[in-house]
This record gives structure tokens, C-alpha cells and sequence, in this order.
């Protein structure tokens, strides 16, 4: 792997996997934790990457793959703890939203979702179609967008027993 192509790639995508790092660790020190996981992660697999899909879909894969496998290191009593008991920090572009509490509510929600449908409405908040989503996910096109409408009415009521 050339290392300039390895910085190209991870400056025009440091945003998006730090936000999607978000989407499944919300403690500031973890998330830069597994931001830097991720990055050795894309190191060793960029040499794999055939092209078959987007470089994009990739890097997403990556992501998730090894915020998966970043979670399943962590006990499970002290993820939650954790979760509980320490102050959210965000430093994303999402932070210029100017209404703090209502965006910080719709974090915790997103923060209650199961695995799946945490990545699947990350994604679609990245703005990704549904067909990435899908190749993402693993899923069929058509089941990202029943996910994404169950999601949704999930987080509305979410924020509407929260207000």
C-alpha cells in the first residue's frame, strides 16, 4: 500500500468513519480509540480492496467490521456502565446543528437501537442509497427501506416519550 494513497484516502474519509464510529461507541475516549483501530484496519485491508465495489462501501465495511469486533471486546456490564454514567463529547460536523438538547436526544435514541439498525440509520444519515446501505448491511435493498421507515417511527416515539 503507498502510503500518500493511504493519506489521500483517509483525508477525504476521516469524517464519515469518525461519525460512524460514533454511531456505535458514544464515550469521547472510545470512539478515538476506535477511530484508530479503524485506521490500522484500512492499512491491512487497502491492499485487498479489488474494486468490485465503491472504495466508499469498503471503507464503510471496514468500519463496521471493526467497530463490531471493538465492541465485542468491551464487557458488556461495563459498556453499559460506561454509557450511563459518563458525559457525551461529540467533536463532529453534526455539532453545528444548533439545537444541542433535541440533537442530543436523538443521539440517545439512536444510542438504544439495536446493532443493525444503529448502522443501518448511520448510513442513511451519511446519505448513503439504499443500495450501499444494503451492501453495507447485508441486507436486500427493499428490507433497508422497510428498516429505515421502522427506525424512524421507532426514534419519533423514542423523542416523543423523551420531551
Amino acid at each position: 500500500m503507498n502510503q500518500r494513497r493511504y493519506e489521500d484516502i483517509i483525508r477525504m474519509h476521516k469524517d464519515t468513519i469518525y461519525r460512524v464510529c460514533l454511531g456505535y461507541i458514544y464515550e469521547a475516549d472510545l470512539v478515538e480509540d476506535l477511530f484508530q483501530e479503524v485506521l490500522i484496519a484500512l492499512w491491512k485491508s487497502l491492499s485487498t480492496f479489488r474494486g468490485e465495489a465503491r472504495l466508499s462501501t469498503f471503507i464503510y465495511r471496514v468500519t463496521v467490521n471493526t467497530a463490531i469486533s471493538f465492541n465485542r471486546k468491551l464487557k458488556k456490564h461495563h459498556w453499559e456502565n460506561r454509557l450511563e454514567h459518563s458525559p457525551v463529547v461529540y467533536d463532529s460536523p453534526a455539532d453545528e446543528i444548533t439545537n444541542k438538547e433535541e440533537l442530543e436526544l436523538l443521539r440517545s435514541c439512536i444510542r438504544r437501537l439495536e446493532d443493525q439498525d444503529r448502522l443501518i440509520i448511520t448510513l442513511h444519515l451519511e446519505e448513503l442509497s439504499y443500495k450501499e446501505i444494503a451492501d453495507i448491511a447485508g441486507i436486500s435493498v427493499n428490507y433497508v427501506g422497510v428498516k429505515i421507515n421502522r427506525i424512524k417511527a421507532t426514534l419519533k416515539q423514542c423523542i416523543q416519550d423523551n420531551e
